[in-house]
């Protein structure tokens, strides 16, 4: 599953005291429903391509600028909020006084809740990640030499080769200091090693050199991957244990406090009850300013911006042809569509150069029959004739998809208009000479006649038509909000989804054809003649000219102009009026003025008079009231009062401020207004310290920097470059490490607008070169090889809009469908051409794009957002901080703490608490920046919705940013949690913001945590799971039940086939499970039965696509599930998971290894009985293979948990062996040799004779059971002691056994090799020469000292070791007997 956006932007030196920072070009207004009532929203495009959002005073109450995201409902998960409890703020004077009432957990509810430790890490991609390339290379050579003296040291690959640590076998002995060959258990000579391979001829088998090659290079390879998986066991065990400490580091931190909440620290705020505690809804009267950051903002102007209530967008239209769609409930980017390039979908090929047009506006037509975007444009300008011809393009975008349903070209370049009847959607064209109308076809309608102009749509894939859902009045809109047949997803789903772009449609998919009829002229009695036209739906509408503005009415074939208004005092640039045109307001100039109808509205021609005028270059009207924007502020009229106007927001120009360029987490690049270029930690910049470096020119002039990049080369000394460009046109550059100054040139006379990296093959010489355009579209190249420039192309009059580069030639195609070719390496001009040539020029091999439009890439934790920046924009110092890249580049790096201290500043929210205020600062070193950080949501296309508030209001922006807040701000305090210093400092802060927030923050929703749960940087899913424990805390027995009702349903277990392995799905597994492990009373019987359904679902899945999260639940749950489900199965299943190598590309083995140790640990009898079970009745060779694996494991894991159950693993074992099943002997023959040797190597209470081929092993009860491995049969019992046997050992010709029992302290010598009496005593040991059922020899053993043994049964640290055939010696600890067995 693709892992949800963690982006999260942030823009220092984001101060809006005085005013929005902001150029205002257009203004729009929308009323919003809130729980206090309906309320009015401004949108206010600016100059640099973003839009700003706040609230208007004029309509009801002010409101939260961002509303909360909401949950989906009903039959979704719903919102609940955090219980308030009345406290008062405290002084902090100390941390043992203060902090006690610091933290305030709802009354009632625990602190902050008990958290299971992780048992394992995600699966890592990469199962040898851990080991470095040349240690692996190393290692494999290492082991395949160990697997071929293996092979030559073994019995052929027989039982021979079991041996104990320290063992000498055949030939190769050590020396002991007390004599002879020792072990701590046992030993076997050169002779009886070589009297072994004699008697085991049967396990030897013969094979080439080949295939002894391969076979050798299989065992090293797997020996490599145990090693993998065993450093990944390792890591997994080390976080966990560091997890569980840390949490219980929290939950002390939060259990010495009050359970006092933290109350709102403004005591003159307003206070809202929340009646209804299963609703997030925003504080009124608190919100700031929310800016949305278009995607590409230095691409083309802002041109219109529509407010499309019926549908719930906010519409953003680019001259250059870019479509933004803004939710209205959301504030994030839903669509972003480049023009230019759409097409509906279609069998023929799509140039790789569009032609680039100068769009216009956008409409919305509406029907039953569906909903449309209409958008139009025209050929850019240009001196000579259009390549178009004179045309206007016409672009259809089906709603809700937002997919091209039409592209038509009307003849002649004019504006249009769209409007209804009660018989059809229609298309006014008007253009200098004429008046066209054309019905509009929607997607699924019937087409009549033939269509005039050039239409480019035909029958292709799309969406689903929009259908409504009851009565509507014909031409209305008041019903397209809810005639969307596709189910609109709200709350985090809509974050969660929001980096990624809308999927494409399947070709399965079918959209009709959608576009227009037959178009005619339109029957008129005046008008025309005008520079663009708007329409109401109800077919009222307006055409406006230089110094004049017609009324007119439409019906889609007559036009009837009801008035005109002459306008003085300049160029008309827009018009806006109410119905039946009782009110219009005409923008002039810098100049708005409101004209009112005489009268009403009656046949005949129609007057206004003129009322008043304001200051202002935009206007809109909304809800009764005029909305207008000037240079200097936002301002609302009601038109049904005294026309008073009222400032809702004061404005300010925009200071670009200074550009940053971040090279790393702690390391950025700042620009300040003169092109001054420094080298500071973030720290020190957000602080205002002193720069660490400054580097100047020595010949340049003071100049902004208006283009900044990281150039990862290898050319630079430190393996980067800075580049800046500057608003003179000189471009500099920079090693980053360590900063010095490379080279500087004056390169055009406007402003650097793009640098590209030419790293592409295609660029041939001019390969790691630097591209540099200026705002004009001149494009110089500079070697980054020979620090030299090489060339300077001039610009056109047409705007650049695409750069290509083939071989020895570069290609400029400009907005004019034009097109120049050079060549690098005469510098000579080649030829021009029009895009129809150089698109089959560039389609050829050899050629490829120069990118100039994508944003930086994503290559360290802190980037920056935007690439190019319109001029005079402060986004050249919005950056973004990616948590998951973070999370590596810390991994084995040196202390990361000072860079988190810089990042921390941005996210903690000083001045809620002032003991959490004191403790960051004096004991973590983590200081307020010295100017406010405007923290935001990524959205798609790199876009980004950032929130203007004081530290006390980012709690009340949206349940998702408080969500992704706390997710940040635990993540990047765990690593001071590792240090001594800082742990219970760092512990006191992650309990305050993980359960004490202000009483009135909006809760983060429970799905933001659990989308986070098994994230793959470990810092983020355990952040994540901590707070989604804490939270679940916070709610009520109620609050969960209905959560588990509403999430239940989406179990993979219950729905539909083809939804099992989807997010939502996923998310509810996540969800209801973590509910389960954290509050397993608020489960009912029902819910436990489909989230274990659905992990054994997840466990089973051939593609593996979840198993990550079914292994967690089933490790941390087993207890629980086994009750619901067939426990030994998921066991089994855990088996499988826990042996094989990789599924699916996910490293799973070390995770389910440690889910068996833990399911091993509490339920023993289910564990053993499984695997005992499993080695004999396995359903495959390959079941049975993977179960002695895991035995292999377990013994050298955790053979504590094998102990108990090591005499039934052992004739298990032997039994799968049985010569007399030939097949099944030779599929387990190789694993069962290694699983042997590993348990003899592991318990003091088994051993084996190779020389006899026999395996003994003693029993908890004081038996000892012996085996013959060539027949693979129990041959006798003998009971040696009454107490459990502590150690057995053979002597080296095998004709000897010693055992000891230390709880009975005594050591006995029994025969066990072949006689005339063992034929005859069959079933029995050979005769002992003592009485019937006693020992050969038997000697009381008394331990020196009275300190306890760890272990006095499989696990004891009883050695035997022999100096000779009959001369042994026992030792435990400092005592020791030597004896004789003969």
């Amino acid at each position: 599953m693709t892992e949800p956006p963690l982006v999260i932007p942030f823009l220092p030196d984001a101060s809006v005291s005085s005013g929005l920072p902001v150029d205002p070009i257009r203004v729009a207004a929308w009323v919003t429903s809130t729980p206090a009532g309906p309320s009015k929203r401004i949108a206010i495009a600016g100059s640099d391509n973003s839009i700003w959002v706040v609230p208007s005073s004029t309509h009801h109450e002010r409101v939260s600028s961002l509303p909360a995201l909401s949950l989906p409902s009903p039959g979704e998960t719903p919102r609940f909020t955090r219980p308030r409890a009345s406290s008062t703020a405290s002084s902090i004077l100390s941390h043992s006084s203060a902090l006690r009432r610091v933290f305030s957990p709802p009354a009632g509810s625990p602190a902050l809740p008990t958290l299971l430790s992780t048992e394992a890490p995600p699966a890592a991609p990469d199962i040898h990640a851990a080991i470095p390339p040349s240690e692996r290379a190393e290692l494999l050579d290492q082991l395949k030499a160990q697997a071929e003296v293996d092979e030559r040291a073994g019995l052929g690959k027989g039982l021979a080769a079991l041996t104990r640590p320290r063992l000498s076998v055949h030939g190769k002995e050590e020396e002991s200091p007390r004599g002879g060959v020792e072990s701590p258990r046992s030993t076997t000579s050169t002779e009886s090693a070589r009297k072994a391979s004699r008697l085991s001829g049967f396990f030897t088998r013969t094979s080439n050199a080949e295939e002894h090659d391969r076979e050798a290079q299989a065992r090293a390879r797997d020996k490599l991957h145990e090693t993998a998986i065993d450093r990944e066991m390792e890591r997994g065990e080390a976080e966990a244990a560091a997890e569980a400490e840390q949490v219980k580091a929290v939950e002390q931190a939060s259990a010495s406090n009050t359970h006092d909440r933290t109350p709102a620290p403004s005591a003159g705020r307003r206070s809202v009850s929340r009646q209804n505690s299963g609703a997030s809804s925003p504080r009124l009267g608190e919100g700031g300013p929310v800016r949305i950051v278009l995607p590409y903002p230095g691409r083309g102007k802002i041109v219109d911006l529509a407010v499309l209530e019926e549908v719930g967008e906010l519409v953003v239209l680019r001259d250059a042809g870019l479509l933004d769609v803004i939710s209205l409930s959301t504030l994030q980017l839903t669509a972003h569509v480049g023009l230019d390039d759409a097409a509906p979908p279609s069998n023929t090929k799509s140039p790789l150069l569009a032609t680039t047009w100068l769009w216009r506006k956008v409409h919305l037509a509406a029907r039953e029959e569906g909903a449309l975007l209409v958008i139009n444009g025209e050929p850019w300008p240009s001196p000579w004739p259009s390549a178009h011809g004179e045309v206007t393009r016409v672009t259809m975008l089906a709603l809700p998809t937002h997919q091209p349903v039409a592209v038509l070209e009307l003849p002649g370049v004019g504006d249009v208009g769209v409007s209804s009847t009660s018989e059809a959607s229609y298309l006014l064209h008007a253009t200098a000479t004429s008046l066209m109308s054309y019905p509009i076809i929607f997607p699924g309608t019937s087409v009549s006649g033939s269509s005039t102009p050039r239409q480019s749509s035909a029958a292709s894939d799309g969406s689903p038509l929009l259908r409504p859902e009851g009565p509507r009045r014909t031409g209305a809109l008041a019903q397209v909000r809810n005639i969307s047949g596709i189910k609109k997803e709200s709350g985090l789903a809509k974050f969660l989804a929001a980096s990624r772009l809308p999927s494409k449609k399947k070709p399965t998919d079918k959209i009709p054809t959608a576009g227009i009829d037959e178009g005619l002229e339109v029957m008129r009695d005046g008008g025309g003649h005008w520079k663009s036209v708007s329409l109401h739906d109800d077919g009222q509408g307006v055409g406006l000219a230089d110094d004049h503005v017609e009324a007119f009415d439409f019906d889609g074939r007559t036009l009837k102009v009801r008035g005109s208004i002459s306008i003085d005092g300049g160029k008309c640039r827009d018009v806006v009026f109410t119905s039946g045109w009782h009110d219009v307001a005409v923008v002039a100039g810098d100049s708005t003025t409101l004209y009112a109808r005489e009268g009403s509205l009656k046949p005949g021609a129609l007057k206004w008079t003129s009322r008043k005028s304001y200051p202002a270059r935009a206007a809109c009207i909304t809800a009764g009231m005029l909305h207008t924007v000037g240079k200097d502020s936002e301002a609302s009229v009601d038109l049904g009062s005294r026309l008073e106007r009222t400032v809702d927001t004061k404005l300010s120009p925009p200071e670009p401020g200074d550009n940053l360029c971040p090279l790393d987490a702690d390391t950025l690049f700042a620009a300040d207004s003169t092109g001054a270029v420094r080298s500071q930690t973030l720290t020190e910049y957000l602080h205002g310290a002193p720069a660490s470096d400054d580097v100047l020119s020595s010949d340049r002039l003071d100049s902004r920097v208006t283009a900044s990049a990281i150039v990862h080369s290898d050319m630079a000394i430190g393996g980067a470059f800075l580049v800046a460009g500057d608003e003179d046109g000189s471009v500099r550059v920079w090693d980053a490490k360590p900063f010095r100054l490379r080279g500087s040139w004056t390169l055009f006379d406007d402003s650097v607008h793009n640098i590209a990296h030419l790293d592409l093959k295609e660029a041939a010489s001019l390969q790691s070169s630097l591209l540099c355009t200026s705002e004009r579209g001149s494009v110089a190249v500079i070697s980054l090889r020979d620090m030299d420039q090489l060339f300077l192309l001039p610009a056109s009059r047409a705007p650049l809009a695409r750069v290509f580069v083939g071989g020895h030639n570069i290609l400029l195609a400009y907005a004019n469908a034009k097109a120049r070719v050079w060549n690098v390496e005469t510098r000579e001009f080649r030829r021009s051409t029009g895009l129809d040539a150089a698109d089959d020029m560039v389609s050829q091999p050899g050629w490829a794009e120069v990118d100039l439009k994508e944003p930086p890439a994503l290559t360290g934790p802190v980037t920056k957002v935007v690439g190019e920046t319109p001029n005079g924009s402060d986004l050249g110092r919005l950056l973004q901080l990616d948590l998951r890249k973070l999370g590596e580049t810390h991994v084995g790096s040196a202390s990361p703490l000072p860079a988190l201290r810089g990042l921390l500043s941005v996210f903690l929210t000083f001045g809620v608490n002032p003991a959490i205020d004191e403790v960051c600062t004096s004991n973590l070193g983590v200081t307020p920046p010295r100017a406010p950080v405007a923290v935001g949501l990524e959205g798609s296309r790199r876009s980004a919705t950032v929130a203007y508030t004081s530290p006390a209001d980012a709690w009340r922006v949206s349940s998702t940013a408080t969500g992704l807040r706390q997710l940040a701000i635990v993540s990047l305090l765990r690593p001071f949690l590792n240090s001594p210093d800082h742990e219970t400092w760092a512990a006191d802060v992650i309990a305050f913001y993980a359960s004490c927030l202000p009483s009135d923050a909006i809760e983060a929703e429970i799905e933001l945590f659990a989308a986070f749960y098994l994230d793959s940087c470990p810092d983020v899913h355990q952040a994540a799971r901590m707070l989604f424990g804490a939270r679940l805390s916070r709610m009520s027995n109620t609050e969960i039940e209905a959560l588990i009702d509403a999430q239940q349903s989406q179990l993979p277990s219950v729905v539909p086939e083809n939804d099992k392995m989807g997010e939502q799905a996923t998310r509810a597994l996540t969800m209801v499970g973590g509910v389960a492990l954290h509050r397993l009373e608020c489960m009912n019987p029902v819910a436990l039965k489909n989230v274990a359904d659905s992990i054994a679902l997840y466990l089973h899945d051939p593609e593996a696509t979840h198993v990550s999260l079914a292994i967690e639940l089933c490790s941390k749950g087993f207890a629980t599930w086994q009750t619901f489900c067939d426990a030994m199965e998921l066991l089994r299943r855990l088996f499988y998971l826990a042996t094989t190598k990789d599924v699916s590309g996910q490293n799973v083995s070390a995770q389910a290894r440690l889910a068996v140790l833990h399911v091993a640990s509490f339920n023993a009898p289910l564990f053993m009985s499984t695997l005992s079970v499993d080695i004999l009745d396995a359903k495959s060779v390959v079941a049975r293979k993977s179960i002695m694996k895991l035995c292999v494991f377990m013994a050298r894991k955790r053979p504590a948990l094998l102990e108990n159950g090591l005499p039934r693993i052992a004739e298990a074992v032997v039994k799968s062996l049985d010569p007399n099943v030939g097949k099944m002997r030779d599929d387990v023959w190789e694993t069962a040799t290694v699983i042997l040797n590993e348990l003899v190597q592991a318990f003091t209470t088994i051993d084996f004779n190779s020389t006899t081929q026999k395996l003994v092993v003693g029993t908890h009860e004081g038996a000892v059971i012996m085996y013959d491995l060539k027949t693979a049969s129990r041959l006798y019992v003998i009971d040696p002691h009454k107490h459990p046997v502590s150690a057995v050992a053979f002597s080296p010709d095998g004709r000897r056994l010693v055992t000891v029992s230390l709880e009975e302290g005594d050591v006995t010598v029994w025969k066990v090799g072949s006689s005339l009496s063992g034929w005859l005593n069959v079933g029995g040991p050979p005769r002992q020469g003592a009485a019937p059922g006693q020992p050969y020899r038997r000697f009381p053993m008394f331990r020196a000292g009275d300190d306890p043994l760890h272990d006095t049964g499989a696990l004891s640290e009883v050695q035997i070791a022999w100096s000779g055939s009959r001369q042994t010696r026992v030792t435990i600890k400092e005592t020791a007997l030597s004896f004789d067995t003969t």
